[in-house]
Protein backbone atom coordinates (compact mmCIF):
# COMPACT_ATOMS: atom_id res chain seq x y z
CA UNK A 1 0.00 0.00 0.00
CA UNK A 2 2.99 2.37 0.47
CA UNK A 3 3.74 1.76 -2.54
CA UNK A 4 0.78 3.54 -4.61
CA UNK A 5 1.30 6.54 -6.18
CA UNK A 6 -1.22 8.90 -6.33
CA UNK A 7 -3.11 7.77 -9.66
CA UNK A 8 -2.94 3.99 -7.84
CA UNK A 9 -4.91 5.60 -5.08
CA UNK A 10 -7.29 7.66 -7.16
CA UNK A 11 -8.16 4.51 -9.05
CA UNK A 12 -8.63 2.02 -6.11
CA UNK A 13 -10.86 4.43 -3.75
CA UNK A 14 -12.99 5.10 -7.45
CA UNK A 15 -13.16 0.76 -7.30
CA UNK A 16 -13.88 0.62 -3.48
CA UNK A 17 -16.89 3.44 -3.85
CA UNK A 18 -18.26 2.15 -6.82
CA UNK A 19 -18.07 -1.30 -5.09
CA UNK A 20 -20.12 0.17 -2.37
CA UNK A 21 -22.72 1.54 -4.16
CA UNK A 22 -22.91 -1.63 -6.08
CA UNK A 23 -23.57 -3.84 -3.30
CA UNK A 24 -25.96 -1.23 -1.50
CA UNK A 25 -28.15 -0.63 -4.59
CA UNK A 26 -28.08 -4.43 -5.53
CA UNK A 27 -28.95 -5.59 -2.12
CA UNK A 28 -31.46 -3.24 -1.45
CA UNK A 29 -33.14 -4.24 -4.72
CA UNK A 30 -33.30 -7.74 -4.07
CA UNK A 31 -36.43 -6.78 -1.60
CA UNK A 32 -38.21 -4.46 -4.11
CA UNK A 33 -38.06 -7.11 -7.11
CA UNK A 34 -37.67 -10.46 -7.91
CA UNK A 35 -34.58 -12.70 -7.35
CA UNK A 36 -34.48 -12.82 -11.34
CA UNK A 37 -34.71 -9.74 -12.40
CA UNK A 38 -32.47 -8.27 -10.24
CA UNK A 39 -29.25 -10.51 -10.86
CA UNK A 40 -29.95 -10.13 -14.60
CA UNK A 41 -30.12 -6.18 -14.22
CA UNK A 42 -27.27 -5.81 -12.16
CA UNK A 43 -25.02 -8.38 -14.52
CA UNK A 44 -25.06 -6.21 -17.78
CA UNK A 45 -22.28 -4.43 -16.38
CA UNK A 46 -20.29 -5.63 -19.28
CA UNK A 47 -22.42 -3.48 -21.78
CA UNK A 48 -21.71 -0.49 -19.75
CA UNK A 49 -17.89 -1.90 -19.70
CA UNK A 50 -18.19 -1.67 -23.64
CA UNK A 51 -19.48 1.82 -23.71
CA UNK A 52 -17.61 2.96 -21.08
CA UNK A 53 -14.07 1.22 -22.65
CA UNK A 54 -15.12 2.82 -26.41
CA UNK A 55 -15.77 6.76 -25.51
CA UNK A 56 -13.05 6.99 -22.33
CA UNK A 57 -10.46 4.15 -23.15
CA UNK A 58 -10.54 4.59 -26.12
CA UNK A 59 -10.84 0.87 -27.52
CA UNK A 60 -12.68 0.28 -30.33
CA UNK A 61 -16.16 -1.56 -30.13
CA UNK A 62 -17.24 -3.60 -33.24
CA UNK A 63 -20.96 -2.83 -35.10
CA UNK A 64 -21.69 -6.60 -33.64
CA UNK A 65 -20.97 -5.13 -30.61
CA UNK A 66 -23.09 -2.02 -30.60
CA UNK A 67 -25.71 -4.52 -32.22
CA UNK A 68 -25.51 -6.66 -28.57
CA UNK A 69 -25.92 -3.70 -26.69
CA UNK A 70 -29.16 -2.63 -27.84
CA UNK A 71 -30.11 -6.18 -27.67
CA UNK A 72 -29.10 -6.28 -23.96
CA UNK A 73 -30.95 -3.09 -23.30
CA UNK A 74 -34.45 -4.36 -25.17
CA UNK A 75 -34.29 -6.78 -22.63
CA UNK A 76 -34.22 -4.67 -20.03
CA UNK A 77 -36.52 -2.89 -21.40
CA UNK A 78 -38.66 -5.86 -21.61
CA UNK A 79 -38.54 -6.57 -18.19
CA UNK A 80 -39.02 -3.36 -17.16
CA UNK A 81 -42.61 -3.53 -19.19
CA UNK A 82 -43.40 -6.70 -17.24
CA UNK A 83 -43.45 -5.47 -13.73
CA UNK A 84 -45.15 -1.88 -14.78
CA UNK A 85 -47.91 -3.71 -16.42
CA UNK A 86 -48.33 -5.53 -12.94
CA UNK A 87 -48.47 -2.54 -11.31
CA UNK A 88 -45.47 -0.64 -11.45
CA UNK A 89 -44.81 -2.17 -7.58
CA UNK A 90 -41.04 -3.32 -8.82
CA UNK A 91 -39.71 -0.62 -11.10
CA UNK A 92 -37.60 1.05 -8.00
CA UNK A 93 -36.40 -2.34 -7.18
CA UNK A 94 -35.09 -3.07 -10.82
CA UNK A 95 -33.77 0.79 -11.40
CA UNK A 96 -31.41 -0.03 -8.28
CA UNK A 97 -30.08 -3.20 -10.05
CA UNK A 98 -29.68 -1.58 -13.11
CA UNK A 99 -27.38 1.15 -11.51
CA UNK A 100 -25.94 -1.30 -9.40
CA UNK A 101 -24.80 -2.95 -12.44
CA UNK A 102 -23.54 0.61 -13.57
CA UNK A 103 -21.50 0.71 -10.75
CA UNK A 104 -20.17 -2.67 -10.95
CA UNK A 105 -18.73 -1.47 -14.68
CA UNK A 106 -17.00 1.18 -13.10
CA UNK A 107 -15.54 -0.78 -10.17
CA UNK A 108 -13.89 -3.42 -13.37
CA UNK A 109 -12.98 -0.70 -15.52
CA UNK A 110 -10.71 0.98 -12.60
CA UNK A 111 -9.51 -2.38 -11.18
CA UNK A 112 -8.52 -3.31 -14.61
CA UNK A 113 -6.20 -0.12 -15.17
CA UNK A 114 -5.60 -0.44 -11.02
CA UNK A 115 -4.20 -3.70 -11.29
CA UNK A 116 -1.72 -2.84 -13.95
CA UNK A 117 0.55 -1.63 -11.35
CA UNK A 118 -0.65 -2.52 -8.25
CA UNK A 119 -0.36 -6.39 -6.41
CA UNK A 120 -3.73 -7.99 -6.31
CA UNK A 121 -3.41 -8.38 -2.35
CA UNK A 122 -2.93 -4.49 -0.98
CA UNK A 123 -5.56 -3.52 -4.10
CA UNK A 124 -8.28 -5.88 -2.85
CA UNK A 125 -7.63 -5.29 0.56
CA UNK A 126 -8.28 -1.61 0.28
CA UNK A 127 -10.81 -1.81 -2.39
CA UNK A 128 -13.09 -4.11 0.34
CA UNK A 129 -12.10 -2.01 3.29
CA UNK A 130 -13.36 0.48 1.89
CA UNK A 131 -16.06 -0.63 0.81
CA UNK A 132 -17.12 -1.98 3.98
CA UNK A 133 -16.43 1.30 5.46
CA UNK A 134 -18.86 3.04 3.21
CA UNK A 135 -21.79 0.44 3.68
CA UNK A 136 -21.38 0.36 7.45
CA UNK A 137 -21.78 4.22 7.61
CA UNK A 138 -24.68 4.05 5.46
CA UNK A 139 -26.54 1.38 7.59
CA UNK A 140 -25.89 3.36 10.66
CA UNK A 141 -27.39 6.62 8.86
CA UNK A 142 -30.32 5.10 8.19
CA UNK A 143 -30.97 3.15 10.87
CA UNK A 144 -30.38 -0.35 10.02
CA UNK A 145 -28.93 -2.75 13.01
CA UNK A 146 -24.79 -3.37 12.54
CA UNK A 147 -24.99 -5.93 15.15
CA UNK A 148 -25.00 -9.42 13.95
CA UNK A 149 -26.51 -11.66 17.07
CA UNK A 150 -28.48 -14.89 15.80
CA UNK A 151 -26.06 -18.00 14.81
CA UNK A 152 -28.02 -18.21 11.32
CA UNK A 153 -27.03 -15.10 10.32
CA UNK A 154 -23.72 -14.95 11.11
CA UNK A 155 -23.21 -17.84 9.08
CA UNK A 156 -24.32 -16.74 6.11
CA UNK A 157 -22.66 -13.10 6.71
CA UNK A 158 -19.41 -15.21 6.84
CA UNK A 159 -20.65 -17.16 3.79
CA UNK A 160 -20.86 -14.09 2.01
CA UNK A 161 -17.46 -12.69 2.92
CA UNK A 162 -16.04 -15.68 2.18
CA UNK A 163 -17.06 -17.35 -0.94
CA UNK A 164 -18.39 -14.39 -3.13
CA UNK A 165 -15.96 -11.85 -1.55
CA UNK A 166 -12.79 -13.83 -0.87
CA UNK A 167 -12.83 -16.09 -3.34
CA UNK A 168 -15.14 -15.06 -5.97
CA UNK A 169 -13.86 -11.10 -6.58
CA UNK A 170 -10.47 -11.57 -5.15
CA UNK A 171 -9.97 -13.90 -8.36
CA UNK A 172 -11.70 -11.28 -10.71
CA UNK A 173 -9.21 -8.72 -9.56
CA UNK A 174 -6.43 -11.33 -9.80
CA UNK A 175 -7.03 -12.39 -13.44
CA UNK A 176 -8.12 -8.50 -14.33
CA UNK A 177 -3.95 -7.95 -14.99
CA UNK A 178 -3.37 -11.42 -16.81
CA UNK A 179 -7.02 -12.01 -18.71
CA UNK A 180 -8.88 -9.75 -20.79
CA UNK A 181 -11.79 -8.33 -19.49
CA UNK A 182 -14.18 -10.20 -21.90
CA UNK A 183 -13.21 -12.96 -20.57
CA UNK A 184 -13.92 -12.00 -17.06
CA UNK A 185 -17.38 -10.66 -17.76
CA UNK A 186 -18.40 -13.99 -19.39
CA UNK A 187 -18.28 -15.73 -16.26
CA UNK A 188 -20.97 -13.58 -14.74
CA UNK A 189 -23.12 -14.55 -17.36
CA UNK A 190 -24.20 -17.92 -15.39
CA UNK A 191 -25.19 -16.09 -12.46
CA UNK A 192 -28.81 -14.90 -13.32
CA UNK A 193 -29.36 -18.43 -15.02
CA UNK A 194 -28.22 -20.02 -11.52
CA UNK A 195 -29.37 -17.34 -9.26
CA UNK A 196 -32.88 -17.80 -10.93
CA UNK A 197 -33.27 -21.62 -10.20
CA UNK A 198 -32.33 -21.49 -7.01
CA UNK A 199 -34.87 -18.79 -6.17
CA UNK A 200 -37.39 -20.38 -8.03
CA UNK A 201 -36.44 -23.95 -5.74
CA UNK A 202 -35.91 -21.53 -2.32
CA UNK A 203 -38.12 -18.79 -2.29
CA UNK A 204 -41.71 -18.40 -2.06
CA UNK A 205 -43.37 -15.73 -4.74
CA UNK A 206 -40.47 -16.09 -7.22
CA UNK A 207 -41.66 -17.45 -10.01
CA UNK A 208 -40.77 -15.36 -13.37
CA UNK A 209 -43.36 -14.20 -15.91
CA UNK A 210 -43.09 -14.73 -19.29
CA UNK A 211 -41.94 -10.97 -20.06
CA UNK A 212 -39.36 -11.64 -17.39
CA UNK A 213 -37.75 -15.10 -18.73
CA UNK A 214 -38.00 -13.74 -22.67
CA UNK A 215 -35.80 -9.98 -21.61
CA UNK A 216 -33.73 -12.45 -19.18
CA UNK A 217 -32.55 -14.42 -22.35
CA UNK A 218 -32.32 -11.15 -24.71
CA UNK A 219 -29.98 -9.53 -21.80
CA UNK A 220 -28.13 -12.39 -21.77
CA UNK A 221 -27.83 -12.73 -25.98
CA UNK A 222 -26.76 -9.45 -25.79
CA UNK A 223 -23.78 -9.22 -23.37
CA UNK A 224 -22.87 -12.86 -25.28
CA UNK A 225 -22.50 -10.63 -28.35
CA UNK A 226 -20.96 -7.49 -26.28
CA UNK A 227 -18.40 -9.46 -25.05
CA UNK A 228 -17.47 -11.81 -27.95
CA UNK A 229 -17.65 -8.97 -30.50
CA UNK A 230 -15.34 -6.93 -28.85
CA UNK A 231 -12.26 -6.26 -30.69
CA UNK A 232 -9.74 -8.50 -28.81
CA UNK A 233 -6.44 -7.82 -30.90
CA UNK A 234 -6.88 -3.90 -29.37
CA UNK A 235 -6.82 -5.19 -25.85
CA UNK A 236 -2.60 -4.83 -25.31
CA UNK A 237 -2.99 -1.92 -27.05
CA UNK A 238 -5.58 -0.30 -24.84
CA UNK A 239 -3.78 -0.96 -21.62
CA UNK A 240 -0.80 1.22 -22.27
CA UNK A 241 -2.83 4.11 -22.85
CA UNK A 242 -5.76 3.79 -19.93
CA UNK A 243 -4.07 5.17 -17.40
CA UNK A 244 -3.56 8.67 -18.74
CA UNK A 245 -7.45 8.27 -20.95
CA UNK A 246 -9.08 7.70 -17.50
CA UNK A 247 -7.28 9.75 -15.09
Amino acid sequence: IRSFSGRDWMLVLLSGVALSFHFGLWIVSLSLTLVSTSVILVTSHPIFVAAISHFLMKEKVKKIAAAGIVLAFSGVVTISLSDYSEGGSNLVGDLMAFLGGICAGIYFLSGRVARQRVSVLPYAFTVYGLSAAILMCSAAIVGDELLVTEDREIILFLLLAIVPTIFGHTMFNYALKKVPAHIISTSVLGEPVGASILAFLLLPGEVPGILIIAGGCLVVLGLYIVLTGRDKGKYEASETSAESDML
